[in-house]
């Protein structure tokens, strides 16, 4: 079994899932909204978040060029670790598949991941097993529900334990796990990152 500690090689598991090897990936660029614990909207016209950034929002990377591009709709979202889809719920830009990596922390609680915000694949059921850097589903696009907020993909790492069923599994509760329950997925992904000001429509 994997080891908490190591890191998931997710800029790899995308240029693979989309075939992106021939540009190249050098690093994920964040604007500071999109990071975790971030009270900040990065998309739209701005302001501030209802509730600090439970996750992690993904929408440009550069590519071994320097160019700057960004994940479209249609773009294939790999898992970050291997393990067990527990959970598809809705949300307000698509659905959001919610994944068991069997990683305990000693108090009762496992690792989840949690991707928002796309179009699960037709092999992804509750209680398939996935593979580390296999695709989930991909980015949907958001111009049908909130043209405000590009195509984006976003994820969330927490600690969930045992007395909160999969079916209670919502938005609301994971993000009321609060500091000690929810980690910040920068963390676990073992890629470079760049922080920069860039506007939506990049």
């Amino acid at each position: 079994m994997m080891r908490f500690a190591e890191k998931a090689s997710y800029g790899e598991y995308f240029l693979r899932c989309n075939g992106m090897q021939r540009d190249g990936f050098l690093e994920w660029v964040f604007h500071p909204g999109m990071l975790f614990g971030s009270v900040q909207k990065w998309w739209g016209e701005g302001g501030c978040r209802d509730n600090p950034h439970e996750g992690l929002d993904i929408a440009w990377f550069r590519d071994g060029g320097g160019e700057i591009r960004r994940l479209g709709a249609g773009t294939l979202v790999p898992a970050l670790y291997g393990g067990e889809v527990v959970r598809i719920g809705h949300d307000y830009l698509g659905e959001s598949v919610y994944v068991c990596h069997g990683m305990e922390d000693g108090y009762g609680r496992t690792l989840h991941t949690i991707y928002g915000h796309i179009r699960p694949g037709d092999h992804i059921r509750r209680l398939a097993s996935v593979g580390a850097g296999e695709a989930l589903g991909t980015v949907v696009d958001p111009g049908l529900r909130d043209r405000k907020a590009p195509a984006h993909l976003h994820i969330t790492a927490a600690w969930i334990p045992g007395s909160l069923p999969p079916e209670g599994m919502t938005w609301r509760e994971i993000g009321a796990l609060g500091p000690e329950g929810l980690l910040n997925p920068l963390d676990l992904i073992a890629c470079r990152n760049a922080i920069e000001e860039l506007p939506p429509q990049m």
